[in-house]
C-alpha cells in the first residue's frame, strides 16, 4: 500500500482486512471479498463517508462476492450524472472479470443473459453485464486478508472411557 499511495487514510488500512486485494497497475485495486463478512466491509467502505475514489461491483443475478475497485479514476462520491472515463470503464469490466474468476461458474451461467452487476458509481446504481476474460487469471492477489490461525497441533480428544456427548450416551 505504501508503495502506491504517498500518505495511505485509516480507511485504505482497514481495506487489508478484507477480501483479496489485487493490484490492476500503478493506479488501480481491487478487493475481492472471499466470504459474506469481507463483502459487508467493503460495502461499508464504500458507504464510509472518508473513503478513497472507488467504485463498488455488487452481484447482480448470481451468487458471488462484491468487488471494490480503488483508483483516482473513480468519480466523486456524489456525483449524480457520473463520467466514466476509457480507462475507468477498462478497470470496470477487469473487475468484473475479477468477481467472476472468484465466483462458482454453476452460480452465474444459470441466467440467459449471463451474469450482471450493479455497479455503484458516483451517486447511482447501474446494472452492467459482466464477461469473463482469461486474462485476469494473471492478476496476482498481492494480499489476502488473515484468516484463523492454522496449526499442526493435534486436536485434543476426550479421556479415555468419556464421551464427547453425554446425552446421546445417556439415551443408549
Amino acid at each position: 500500500m505504501l508503495k502506491h499511495k504517498a500518505v495511505p487514510t485509516v480507511w485504505d488500512a482497514r481495506l487489508i482486512a478484507a477480501g483479496r486485494r489485487l493490484r490492476l497497475d500503478e493506479n488501480a485495486y481491487c478487493v475481492v471479498g472471499r466470504n459474506q463478512k469481507d463483502c459487508d466491509a467493503l460495502d461499508a467502505a464504500y458507504a464510509s463517508p472518508n473513503r478513497s475514489r472507488c467504485v463498488l461491483l455488487y452481484p447482480g443475478n448470481y451468487m458471488g462476492a462484491s468487488v471494490l475497485l480503488v483508483t483516482d479514476e473513480a468519480p466523486e462520491f456524489g456525483d449524480e450524472n457520473p463520467e466514466i472515463s476509457p480507462k475507468m470503464a477498462e478497470y470496470i469490466e477487469t473487475a468484473g472479470s475479477l468477481a467472476l474468476r472468484f465466483a462458482n461458474p454453476e452460480k452465474y451461467r444459470e441466467p440467459a443473459e449471463g451474469p450482471t452487476a450493479r455497479l455503484h458509481v458516483g451517486a447511482v446504481v447501474r446494472e452492467i453485464s459482466l464477461v469473463e476474460n482469461p486474462a485476469v487469471d494473471a492478476i496476482r492477489i498481492i494480499k489476502e486478508a488473515d484468516g484463523p490461525k492454522k496449526t499442526d497441533e493435534p486436536v485434543e480428544s476426550a479421556p479415555e472411557g468419556t464421551s464427547e456427548n453425554a446425552e446421546s450416551d445417556a439415551a443408549e
